[in-house]
């Protein structure tokens, strides 16, 4: 039995829907629907829902700088990092499955339209050691935009269930940083057995924007997945509509929309650490 004709009539909050069936059953039945749930059939839109692992009070989203040490700024004025929020407005614990993930930050342009000078820092919060620093005086190759920083292959992969401290910053004066621009985060690894969970669910998706959707249900609220993976997909599919509406809706979730247009730039290629810098 298949539907043939559907006719929405939007009355106050509700939705009145005269549904003909084939066959003539059911015909010129009306039922009354909330108006969310036709809206969000008709768009189905990406939504990012936040697993509540806790938050991170000294976590920074929005980083502008602190004195005048910067040059100016043209546009969006601040650094960004793509993270969600908690209800209460603090810096959420962000989830990952991979042992190397992506992180995505917006680089306001300078006025002067040079790269900038950046900092990355990854630390351990459980072993108190710096895992990754980028190498002093690290320039981006693009003016401005969404940058991602994926940790090189030879740096010590995440462990599960440990909590990593990061800090981006745009370094305005390498001989006083207390003017850098800086945002900070926590990232932690999912267990062995949510990450198993996941790939099940991922190896029955038909498409990939069901993909995508398993990386930000709420069960799994997996940010990095979900941001690194329609991420990738736009930049190697910049014409598909679709992705772009999805990538703008996923930022909207999460109360970043102001940025959802902003170019993804193809950057960063962090630099692999020697082995001598390679931590045990």
């Amino acid at each position: 039995m298949q539907l043939s004709d559907r006719i929405f009539k939007i009355v106050g909050s509700t939705v009145l829907a005269t549904i003909a069936l084939q066959g003539g059953m059911l015909h010129g039945v009306t039922r009354e629907i909330p108006v969310s749930t036709v809206v969000n059939a008709r768009q189905n839109l990406l939504k990012f829902f936040w697993q509540k692992r806790g938050d991170y009070p000294d976590g920074r989203r929005r980083g502008g700088a602190t004195q005048s040490f910067c040059p100016p700024t043209r546009g969006l004025k601040e650094l960004i990092a793509l993270i969600p929020l908690t209800e209460e407005g603090l810096t959420a614990i962000a989830l990952t499955s991979s042992d190397s993930p992506t992180f995505w930050f917006y680089v306001p342009p300078a006025a002067s339209g040079a790269p900038w000078s950046v900092e990355f820092v990854l630390y351990n919060k459980e072993t108190e050691e710096d895992i990754y620093v980028t190498p002093d005086d690290f320039r981006l190759s693009e003016e401005s935009g969404i940058v991602g920083f994926q940790l090189p292959k030879n740096v010590q992969p995440l462990t599960r269930n440990t909590q990593y401290e990061w800090v981006f910053s745009i370094v305005c004066n390498s001989s006083d940083r207390s003017g850098d621009m800086s945002v900070r985060g926590l990232v932690e690894r999912v267990s062995e057995e949510e990450e198993r969970a996941i790939e099940r669910e991922l190896q029955a998706a038909e498409t990939q924007r069901e993909r995508f959707s398993i990386y930000s249900k709420d069960e799994h609220g997996l940010w990095y997945d979900a941001l690194t993976s329609l991420a990738r997909y736009r930049q190697q599919n910049p014409r598909d509509r679709e992705g772009d509406r999805d990538w703008k809706a996923l930022l909207e979730s999460v109360g970043l929309g102001e940025i959802a247009s902003e170019p993804l730039t193809d950057c960063c290629q962090l630099e692999a650490l020697s082995v001598e810098e390679v931590p045990e």
